[in-house]
């Protein structure tokens, strides 16, 4: 699960956004993520991670995102809380440095954590039939292959109004030439 540490940390220590529209979005945001993770009705593990940990860089701010975080999941007497992992940080979530890459220290205590509770868990020991693994190979193909033909819809298509979308011929920027045009016409 994924979140932004400055938004957070704006929302909670100085009640403003960092977004130019003013949203005090980062619980929300965070909390959006968490009831879907509840409503899949799981007991998997949850880790949660929160980016642009550069920009909050005191501890104590941190903290005070942390413990806004629990009040509301106590508050809410959240499903996924007992579920939540914390990083040997103390903290509620892995703060993500996004300068940092692969090698940021919150992306490694996340990794590291994350393979542990693979190598524990009992489901991702159980074997998996070789044609249920060709057949998933196959069905993430297809999806793959129909993201790459399917072809982009004007704003005003279907779900904006019922409106046709848009033609291919269409949607192509024209030619700003004083040329004349070619053989083809175009």
């Amino acid at each position: 699960m994924f979140g932004r540490l400055d938004e957070l940390a704006a929302n909670v220590l100085h009640k403003r956004s960092i977004f130019s529209n003013g949203s005090m979005q980062g619980l929300d945001e965070v909390f959006l993520w968490l009831d879907a993770v509840a409503a899949r009705k799981t007991a998997a593990p949850v880790l949660l991670m929160l980016s642009h940990a550069d920009k909050v860089a005191r501890d104590a701010d941190r903290r005070a995102v942390s413990e806004a975080i629990t009040e509301v999941l106590c508050q809410r007497d959240h499903p996924v809380a007992p579920r939540l992992i914390q990083p040997e940080t103390g903290l509620l979530f892995y703060a993500l440095d996004n300068r940092g890459g692969l090698q940021d220290p919150g992306v490694v205590a996340y990794r590291d954590k994350l393979q542990q509770l693979c190598e524990e868990s009992e489901s991702a020991k159980q074997r998996a039939p070789l044609e249920l693994l060709r057949f998933l190979d196959a069905f993430n193909a297809l999806q793959r292959k129909a993201q790459w033909t399917t072809r982009p819809q004007s704003p005003a298509s279907a779900p904006c109004g019922g409106r046709r979308p848009m033609s291919p011929s269409s949607a192509r920027p024209r030619r700003r030439s004083s040329s004349p045009p070619s053989r083809d016409g175009t």
